[in-house]
């Protein structure tokens, strides 16, 4: 996912900078948002880079996510969409974080990945966290330390992440095709994700 994207849609302005008309010269910079309201979450399986349905090992497999939404100011900075701002600011390279909490994150696959997890079954005892990132709080982990989906789900609800990746932990018993679905709460809101059809192998 292209963080740079989403940083320079989303941060405010920090000053003015460059040359421009007289007339744009005298206009404020537009106000910085401190956090957004999510109200969308974006998957990527290996960065985008994944066939659907090509053979691909277990441990091979990265689960991208980033949280979308609308920016948020500090009350009496708001953004006013009638006011002529300046065109010549220079942004911030930094991620803001979220106005949110994650409340829910589940699993499920449309087939048996042991006999133990049967299709629908919660898998996020088989996926761990790789990375997340609240804008705030930074952390990444080594194969070993990551925590569980079910570790992290015992810790909710926490501050909703802007990027945060998955990996499988284990292989499938078998040689399988899995279409995921992925139960995300933000707040009162569920958001439900589909992956493409992945088909998993042990080695």
């Amino acid at each position: 996912m292209n963080k740079s994207i989403t940083i320079g849609l989303l941060v405010g302005l920090l000053s003015a900078c460059g040359s421009g008309s007289e007339k744009d010269s005298e206009l404020p910079c537009p106000p910085t948002p401190i956090a957004i309201d999510v109200n969308t979450v974006d998957l990527s399986i290996n960065d985008g880079a994944y066939q659907a349905n090509s053979l691909i090992v277990f441990n091979e497999l990265t689960f991208d996510f980033e949280t979308n939404g609308v920016p948020v100011y500090a009350k009496g900075n708001e953004y006013d969409p009638q006011q002529k701002y300046r065109t010549d600011c220079v942004t911030a390279p930094v991620i803001i974080g979220t106005n949110n909490s994650l409340t829910q994150f589940n699993i499920y696959s449309t087939a048996d990945f042991n006999s133990a997890l049967t299709a629908g079954t919660s898998l996020n005892q088989v996926f761990t966290v790789a990375s997340i990132d609240t804008g705030d709080l930074q952390s990444y982990y080594q194969d070993g330390d990551a925590p569980t989906l079910a570790q992290l789900q015992d810790s909710l609800p926490f501050d909703a992440p802007r990027y945060f990746t998955l990996k499988l932990n284990q292989a499938p018993e078998f040689e399988s095709s899995h279409i995921f679905y992925i139960e995300i709460g933000i707040d009162e809101q569920q958001i439900l994700l589909e992956t493409t059809e992945l088909l998993i192998a042990e080695n």
